[in-house]
């Protein structure tokens, strides 16, 4: 009976700290939109998510990346890859939207909002990105890492990207100009060597999708 007793305690005990961490969780908000958990859809091929951390120094590659040297996107490559959804779910304004879907409305936009205010989003991350043979997108500001590892294309949405790391991979990514108000598929880099060497983009860029061949 004594161990019985000790054992509710015991049961008690975990389960009070896991509504405590739950709470937590619960009432954790993101301090801005660069802060949320990045936005990743299906992917083809055997492309993985390796998780996230903060970059290491970088040898710089010697060749910016710019809408000149990348390839504009066609309106159906644009629709083709990203719905409705994915658009409102990125931020996109209506007008932007209505660029490549005419018909979407006011009231399809709302809906798609509460429909995603209504979902619980996963804060928990998974950082292991600490090989320098991933492929990884790099943030600015807190300079955080964002890693893909084997072969295939995953939408993944982060903003304010300034660089990009092949590490062991080729591949690029499809970006959105703000400035420009366009979408570009960046050339293909990598592999690289050293596997610490990055190349930057012009500007800061969002980041709609990446590749590895």
């Amino acid at each position: 009976m004594r161990n019985i007793r000790k054992s509710l305690r015991l049961t008690g005990a975990l389960l009070a700290v896991l509504m405590s961490t739950g709470l937590v969780a619960a009432n954790a908000s993101p301090k801005n939109k660069a802060d949320q958990a990045p936005i990743v859809s299906s992917s083809s091929g055997a492309i993985v998510y390796g998780g996230e951390s903060v970059a290491r120094e970088t040898i710089d590659g010697g060749q910016v990346i710019t809408p000149e040297n990348s390839r504009l996107l066609s309106a159906e490559e644009v629709r083709n890859a990203f719905s409705v959804k994915d658009f409102v779910l990125r931020g996109s304004s209506l007008k932007e939207i209505q660029k490549y879907y005419p018909e979407t409305t006011a009231n399809e936009v709302k809906r798609i909002e509460r429909e995603a205010s209504s979902t619980p989003t996963l804060m928990i991350t998974n950082p292991i990105c600490n090989n320098v043979d991933f492929y990884s997108i790099v943030r600015a500001g807190d300079n955080k890492e964002y890693c893909f590892a084997n072969a295939g294309t995953m939408s993944f949405y982060m903003p304010g990207i300034y660089k990009l790391c092949p590490g062991n991979n080729n591949g690029h990514v499809w970006y959105y100009s703000g400035s420009l108000g366009a979408y570009y598929a960046s050339p293909d880099r990598g592999p690289v060597w050293p596997r610490d060497t990055c190349f930057f983009f012009s500007g800061n860029v969002d980041v709609w999708s990446v590749t590895i061949n």
